[in-house]
């Protein structure tokens, strides 16, 4: 049986969105996440709480999105898996 955890889905949708603003010279703002997760801005910022809680996102001063410092640990963890030489 397939987990539907629809709230889910959209906090990681969200989350890959601010990761493809990530090389730009300014973050996500709310608009732009919200269009990126086909979702209202009210869902945007009650999804993005528990991602900023956990570092993965932060907000700036000037009110735009980008990826956290805790992503470095997830990244981290993915590269101690990885057998690269």
């Amino acid at each position: 049986m397939r987990n539907n955890s629809s709230s889910l889905r959209r906090a990681l949708t969200i989350l890959e969105v601010v990761t493809a603003v990530a090389g730009r010279d300014k973050g996500a703002n709310l608009a732009e996440l919200a269009d990126g997760a086909e979702t209202s801005k009210s869902t945007v910022l009650r999804l993005i709480a528990p991602l900023i809680e956990q570092r993965l996102v932060r907000q700036d001063a000037d009110g735009t999105y980008r990826v956290g410092i805790g992503a470095l640990g997830l990244a981290g963890a993915c590269l101690a898996d990885l057998d690269i030489r």
